[in-house]
């Protein structure tokens, strides 16, 4: 027979607008606007400064802009080798037994 499980949640959370504290700031929301203006503030001031210390041109003004350009294709081995679970060999490297 299949298992069955029965919860029971007794708070005036579960019901809807039951918590609701008429709008308050929660912590996920703060981090969540400090993690964005920290963004905006690293990718300003980064192609600010690669512009005009560094004088840097195009793609090259995104600070760090090796590793966000290399970081899709580093994505896709990633998502490759965990659906793979490891058994694709890259295309770019050669075996060692020849």
């Amino acid at each position: 027979p299949p298992l069955t499980y029965n919860f029971v949640l007794k708070s005036k959370c579960s019901c809807p607008g039951g918590c609701n504290s008429g709008g308050s700031v929660t912590v996920g929301s703060i981090l969540v606007v400090i993690f964005c203006a920290a963004l905006v503030i690293y990718v300003v001031a980064g192609v600010l400064f690669r512009k005009f210390k560094s004088e840097a041109k195009g793609r090259e003004m995104v600070p760090n802009h090796t590793f966000w350009f290399a970081l899709p294709g580093l994505i896709k081995d990633g998502i490759v080798f965990a659906f793979t679970c490891g058994r694709k060999q890259p295309e770019s490297y050669e075996p060692l037994n020849k």
